[in-house]
C-alpha cells in the first residue's frame, strides 16, 4: 500500500474517532485499502460497509460499540431513525450486554419486524414521535422505553421503567395513559403497563432494578432504597446506601449492589484511579460496619440468577413469603396496572412513626 493511501486511511480512521463513529470510505479504492486492513487484522469491519482500527474498537463497551455504529449510518443515511435498545442507548436507558450487538431502525412500511445484516426493521404505529439527541434521530423518551419494556426480561425492563420515571418530566399516571394508548396497536402493551407499577425513580442503576425485581418474583420483602446514614468519622456528611433490607426477626441488613463500572468509566471515576475508587470504597464499607449492621453485597452474578440470589438473601435472614409469589403472577395477567409486594414493618418502626404523630403525644 502506497504512502499516500496509508495517510488517507490513518486521516479517515482518525476523523471518524474524534466523532467517536466508525468509519465509512467514500470511494471504492478506500474501500479496498480497508479491507486489506481487515485481512492483517489492523481493523475491524463491525458493520456492513463501516471500519474501525482493531485496537480502539477492542477497548470500547459494548454500548459503546453500537454507538459508534449508529453514528456512521447516521450520516450516510440521514432519514434513519433508531428504536427499541438503539434509541434506549441514545436517552441514557440502561440496556444489558446481552440485548445489543443489533441496531434497530424504524421501517415505514407495513411489513412484520425483520432482521438484516445486523439491522433490526421496526413497524412502530402510534405518535410517530422523532428527536434528535447527539445527531441522531431517535424515537421520543415514552416511546422509546414503552418498545423496550414490552419486549425485554422483568429485570431489564423494570431497569428502563426506573430510568424512564427518573428522566422523564411525566407523572407515572401519564406514562400510564400514553402506553395505553400507543398499545392499542402494540404486542406486549400490557407487560409494559404491568412492569412501569413496580418502577421506582430511586433506584440507580441497572443491578439495582435487577435485584428489586428478583425480590419480587421470588417473594423477599422489599427493601428501603437509597438510604442516608450519618457518616461516623465526618459529622454533617451521610453515607448513602443501595438498600436497606428487613430481617424475618426485625433487624435489618444493609445492602450494596456491586458493579465494576464505577471502578473503570472514567465519568464514575471523577479523576480518580481504580485502584484509589477500591480503597475509598473498602473504608466506606469499614465505617458501615459500625452501624451495627451487617453488609450484604450483590455482585452482578447474584442478580442474573434468581437460584442464587434467593440463597444468597435467605442465608442473611431476609424476610420471604414464597406464597405471594403466584399472586404476583396472577395479577400481572388480571390486572396490569396494580403492583403487590410486602414490606416487613418491625414494633419500632410503628413507635417511631406515633412519636411524631399527635397520637404519639396524647
Amino acid at each position: 500500500m502506497s504512502s499516500a493511501v496509508e495517510n488517507k486511511v490513518a486521516v479517515l480512521l482518525d476523523e471518524a474517532e474524534r466523532r467517536r463513529a466508525c468509519a465509512e470510505p467514500a470511494s471504492r479504492s478506500m474501500r479496498a485499502a480497508l479491507e486489506r486492513r481487515r485481512k492483517r487484522g489492523t481493523v475491524v469491519r463491525p458493520h456492513r460497509g463501516v471500519y474501525a482500527r482493531a485496537e480502539y474498537w477492542h477497548a470500547l463497551t459494548p454500548d459503546a460499540r453500537d454507538l459508534h455504529v449508529m453514528r456512521a449510518l447516521q450520516r450516510r443515511r440521514p432519514e434513519l431513525v433508531f428504536c427499541h435498545e438503539s434509541a434506549a442507548l441514545v436517552w441514557g436507558l440502561p440496556v444489558s450486554y446481552g440485548r445489543l450487538g443489533t441496531i434497530h431502525t424504524v421501517s415505514h412500511d407495513d411489513g412484520h419486524p425483520s432482521r438484516n445484516q445486523g439491522i433490526m426493521r421496526h413497524r412502530l404505529p402510534g405518535d410517530g414521535e422523532v428527536t434528535v439527541r447527539e445527531g441522531l434521530r431517535v424515537t421520543g423518551l415514552v416511546r422509546t422505553a414503552f418498545d423496550c419494556m414490552r419486549a425485554m426480561s422483568f429485570a431489564d425492563a423494570l431497569a428502563v421503567g426506573d430510568e424512564l420515571l427518573r428522566k422523564s418530566t411525566l407523572s407515572r399516571r401519564e406514562i400510564r395513559s400514553r402506553f395505553i394508548e400507543m398499545g392499542k396497536h402494540a404486542r406486549g402493551c400490557r407487560r409494559a403497563r404491568g412492569v412501569l407499577s413496580y418502577a421506582d425513580a430511586r433506584s440507580e442503576s441497572w443491578a439495582e432494578s435487577a435485584a428489586r425485581a428478583l425480590a419480587v418474583t421470588q417473594g423477599f420483602a422489599m427493601p428501603e432504597l437509597q438510604v442516608e446514614l450519618a457518616q461516623p468519622s465526618c459529622p454533617g456528611s451521610v453515607y448513602r446506601v443501595d438498600h436497606v433490607w428487613v430481617r424475618t426477626d426485625g433487624t435489618k441488613v444493609l445492602g450494596e449492589v456491586d458493579g465494576a463500572q464505577k471502578y473503570y468509566d472514567e465519568r464514575m471515576l471523577k479523576g480518580k484511579t481504580s485502584g484509589q475508587a477500591i480503597l475509598m470504597e473498602r473504608q466506606r464499607e469499614a465505617e458501615l460496619t459500625m452501624y451495627g449492621m451487617p453488609v450484604m453485597r450483590l455482585s452482578h452474578a447474584d442478580v442474573t440468577d434468581a437460584e442464587r440470589f434467593t440463597e444468597k438473601l435467605t442465608t442473611y435472614g431476609i424476610s420471604r413469603r414464597p406464597e405471594i409469589v403466584p399472586v404476583v403472577r396472577a395479577l400481572a395477567k388480571s390486572n396490569p396496572d396494580a403492583a403487590i409486594s410486602f414490606t416487613v414493618v418491625t414494633v419500632s418502626d410503628v413507635l417511631e412513626v406515633l412519636a411524631g404523630s399527635d397520637l404519639g403525644h396524647e
